[in-house]
């Protein structure tokens, strides 16, 4: 079920980064990067950000739920104090179900309208899973930055 990544659209991505106050490279004080957490995006260092926390947590909730292309990638490299996005092609991406206060989102009613014939208006997609924050595309680079559960005990 993985798939390989293919571009997205650069400017609504950057844009999205500077409605959530990412601060632009050019812009910035050389005593403002030391404090903050860089950006970057498809491996150009675009700008700083003063509140890494809630830059991630808002990417990945609007990924989750289709405001951003699922194939986005978002890194957060807590040491090096770095966030990293892609949206480039050629990445390797596998789906996994989403994980939200140790249980599964998608629940066994989920499950049981994807199994319903394909006319019936309760039918849930695949594409479905991805929008309703169910499952969501992850690969390799954002994986190791991820605590993924090999079995369900493990949660």
């Amino acid at each position: 079920m993985a798939h390989i990544s293919v571009t997205e659209s650069s400017p609504k991505i950057l844009s999205t980064l500077e409605d959530l106050n990412t601060e632009h490279l050019i812009e910035l004080n050389v005593m403002d990067i030391h404090q903050s957490t860089k950006i970057f995006f498809n491996g150009s260092w675009i700008g700083i950000h003063n509140d890494a926390n809630y830059l991630v947590n808002t990417l990945v909730s609007w990924r989750r739920c289709g405001d951003i292309p699922k194939q986005v990638s978002i890194v957060r490299d807590i040491p090096n104090r770095e966030i990293k996005i892609y949206s480039d092609s050629g990445r390797v991406q596998r789906p996994l179900f989403i994980v939200e206060d140790n249980a599964l989102t998608i629940k066994q009613h989920h499950i049981e309208r994807m199994k319903l014939p394909r006319d019936h208006e309760q039918h849930m997609y695949f594409s479905d899973t991805l929008t309703n924050g169910l499952i969501e595309y992850l690969d390799t680079e954002e994986e190791e930055t991820s605590m993924i559960a090999m079995k369900m005990g493990d949660l």
